[in-house]
């Protein structure tokens, strides 16, 4: 199984179905020892924060993330990631869709791709500025050092470089929730 955003020669050898044959024998304390235990295989998940130290994600608690990226592998990991830490998240697969939820719906945070076909995440920025809209983004890219750089910073409040560091990730959706 492949995953979005870190390099393609980086695979889980163990086949889906041996996994699925072995989970309802274990305890969910097992199963989630196990499955931390896949996750650190992957380099970009060798730090993971264990299960039980993350918060439960209720209804009551959610905070609605909306995650602006065209690579659909991306799109899950990142909606795995947000979820795994209590986060609610909705998906926009290019910029023009993440201008229309944007317009539509409440979010507490945007974490955006830079280089998306069709319309981009600068676009994503100047509508933000433009329109005075308060929300915060992320900008969550593999695009080099001069595409990362002239955001304005009332928009703008943290830049994670792919393939990322899953607490520093983290470490940048709560600051923005917490600013």
């Amino acid at each position: 199984m492949e995953c979005g955003g870190a390099s393609r020669r980086f695979r889980q050898e163990a086949p889906a179905s041996a996994l699925a044959e072995a989970v309802p024998r274990l305890s969910k304390a097992a199963a989630a020892a196990a499955a931390l235990q896949t996750l650190k295989i992957l380099p970009f998940c060798a730090n993971v924060t264990p299960l039980h130290q993350c918060r439960v994600s209720t209804p009551e608690n959610a905070v609605p993330i909306l995650i602006v990226e065209d690579d659909e592998p991306t799109q899950k990991l990142l909606q795995a990631v947000l979820r795994r830490f209590g986060y609610a998240s909705e998906v926009a697969s290019n910029g023009q869709e993440g201008i229309d939820r944007l317009r539509d719906g409440t979010y507490s945070v945007v974490v955006l791709d830079i280089m998306m076909p069709h319309v981009g995440g600068r676009v994503v920025v100047d509508f933000l500025a433009e329109n005075g809209r308060k929300v915060p983004v992320i900008v969550c890219s593999a695009a080099g050092p001069s595409a990362l750089s002239g955001f304005d910073p009332e928009v703008v409040k943290g830049v994670v470089r792919k393939p990322f560091d899953v607490d520093e990730f983290i470490a940048a959706i709560r600051s923005c929730l917490t600013s």
